[in-house]
């Protein structure tokens, strides 16, 4: 008798680990430094939105906002780059 007849077949190959749940050492990296970039640049930018304000408000002059334009852009660019940052870290992978 042979074994292509009636015998066990051949074992099925063993599947792979799953991967881990959490994020990748290149996304927690990249997270923590887009994390301390945005804290920064959202205290440069809010330090002199404040100043700026600040200034404006003591000297009654007739100027405009657009003095506050390149603050408070810098301030929105920070706060943005902290949630990203944020969004990298704590992601799933899969």
């Amino acid at each position: 008798m042979s074994e292509e007849e009636g015998g066990p077949g051949p074992d099925p190959a063993p599947l792979p680990p799953p991967a881990p749940a959490g994020p990748g050492t290149d996304a927690i990296i990249g997270g923590v430094f887009l994390i301390g970039c945005g804290l920064c640049l959202v205290l440069v930018g809010g330090g002199c939105t404040a100043l700026l304000i600040a200034v404006m408000a003591n000297t009654h002059s007739g100027a405009d906002g657009s003095d506050l334009v390149m603050p408070a852009t810098i301030l929105v660019v920070g706060i943005g780059a902290v949630i990203l940052g944020i969004r990298l870290v704590t992601r799933r992978r899969g």
